[in-house]
């Protein structure tokens, strides 16, 4: 019986750099394209109308942003046995997210700012994807007691993104170590790993997350503005890609006061390379004194946002 790895995480954390890593360490090759046979994503398969092959024998690594309590991830609880959890500075997820949807307007990435600082995390993933919030996505996933609840047989190794950043290699020995694939770590395939792994090289190689490249969207003029005199700003993902089929995705719907037009030159930039640079504690000011301040202020509030941030070190 196949015995399933969840490699977790919420959005924009990591993922897909540990899942080339995990590739390459295996396999002793980079993933062609945006595809990863050796740790696929639970998304990607259920969209093609598959699964996970519970008939192997061994560790089955399969990527997830879906909560631990959601209703397709129950369907594989008797084969659940391990899961990392890749954890990232919050403040680090918003930027990355407002770059991974090609958000170069300024006032729309403001309201995305907005947006995921009053919802605990971006509403779009929240409501509309089966992740829920930030403080769910890793209180769910890396409090051993709480992921029980769902998994009752599952070991889970917290990993924190600025760590891999730090020291990737021994990170990444931690983790296989913590796998157990079958066979003793190699520290010198580690090492190569990381080298042929890094985030410099995957951006040189211009690597596509999933193989999908959501994007904002504004609503054409002559549209139907929202209540209020709010015009309305959709998040929406699409698919890309023949593999994927025809573009599908999820909206979620943002408003933005009337009259702020799209910035001449937003100072955001026009997204480049779809694997960003990996900063790390960037603050928010950038996107305006208020936007910095709600958020220093939420980690301030008692609640779990606060709480899972300080657990890990994001609490400033």
């Amino acid at each position: 019986m196949a015995e399933i790895a969840w490699i977790a995480s919420y959005p924009k954390s990591g993922n897909t750099w540990l899942r080339f890593m995990l590739h390459r360490y295996l396999t002793g090759e980079m993933p062609v394209g945006g595809g990863n046979s050796t740790v696929p994503s639970l998304d990607d398969l259920l969209r093609s109308g598959d699964g996970v092959d519970l008939n192997g024998t061994g560790p089955a690594l399969v990527k997830t942003h879906f909560h631990p309590g959601k209703g397709v991830m129950q369907l594989y609880r008797p084969y659940t046995t391990k899961a990392v959890c890749i954890v990232r500075n919050p403040r680090d997820v918003l930027l990355s997210a407002i770059r991974h949807f090609g958000i170069t307007d300024m006032a729309d990435a403001q309201e995305f700012a907005k947006d995921f600082i009053a919802n605990d995390g971006a509403s779009v993933w929240r409501d509309s994807s089966g992740i829920g919030t930030w403080p769910e996505s890793v209180r769910d996933w890396t409090e051993p007691d709480v992921v029980r609840t769902f998994m009752p047989g599952i070991d889970v190794l917290a990993v924190r993104y600025e760590d891999m950043r730090g020291d990737p290699a021994g990170e990444l020995r931690k983790i296989v170590d913590f796998l157990d694939l079958g066979r003793a770590v190699d520290p010198e395939e580690v090492e190569r790993t990381v080298a042929d792994t890094s985030i410099e090289k995957m951006r040189e190689r211009n690597v596509v997350t999933m193989g999908r490249l959501p994007q904002i969207m504004r609503r054409k003029s002559g549209g139907q503005d929202g209540a209020g005199g709010q015009r309305p700003v959709t998040v929406q993902r699409q698919g890309q890609g023949a593999e994927h089929g025809p573009a599908q995705g999820k909206t979620a719907v943002m408003s933005r006061p009337e009259g702020q037009g799209p910035a001449a030159a937003s100072s955001l930039g026009v997204p480049g390379k779809l694997v960003g640079e990996g900063r790390t504690n960037q603050s928010l000011r950038h996107l305006g004194d208020d936007i910095e301040d709600a958020y220093v202020e939420l980690l301030r509030k008692p609640g779990e946002f606060s709480r899972c941030a300080a657990r890990f070190g994001y609490d400033r």
